[in-house]
């Protein structure tokens, strides 16, 4: 109860405050900042020549837990500067794969070849092809890992934040 309280008083005050506009502009560009981002490691100009990290979606939990182990490999490929390849042929959800049920998370890179392979060891500058385990496996574990933030984005994003609980 006192936490629902308080939650809809800081709501109030936040409506409030004179800064909504603000932070829905700066959360548009953060927004934009990341699926930019995003876009340009999935789409790479010449997939031959791109540094990718392999995901099997392949971890034997349910539904939720699979998406949240695509996520986990989303977020390892965005903080390394990679192409995530999700291999998921064979996928418990839909034997034809990830692509099957949602959009692919590459329009032009698709696939895993490359000139050289190397397993997870957290450092990876010359590998072009890097396999990711699970994250119940991964060792070590980087400090980009969730609820971490990207570094370069997190003053303006602290500034949102600040904004919203004063």
């Amino acid at each position: 109860m006192l936490f629902r309280d308080l939650r809809f008083k800081l709501e109030s005050l936040r409506k409030s405050d004179g800064y909504e506009s603000w932070r829905a502009l700066e959360t548009a560009k953060l927004s934009e900042i990341v699926q930019g981002r995003l876009k340009f490691l999935q789409n790479p100009e010449d997939c031959s020549k791109a540094r990718k990290l392999v995901c099997v979606l392949n971890k034997g939990c349910g539904f939720g837990c699979q998406v949240h182990h695509a996520a986990y490999c989303l977020v390892t490929a965005y903080a390394t500067g990679r192409t995530l390849i999700l291999e998921s042929k064979g996928w418990r959800y839909n034997r034809a794969g990830w692509d099957k049920v949602f959009l692919p998370v590459s329009e032009t890179c698709t696939s895993a070849a490359g000139e050289s392979r190397g397993e997870w060891s957290g450092i990876h500058s010359d590998v072009q092809v890097i396999q990711l385990p699970i994250v119940d496996f991964l060792k070590p574990r980087p400090a980009f890992l969730p609820v971490a933030i990207p570094a370069e984005l997190a003053p303006r994003l602290e500034k949102v934040l600040v904004v919203v609980t004063i």
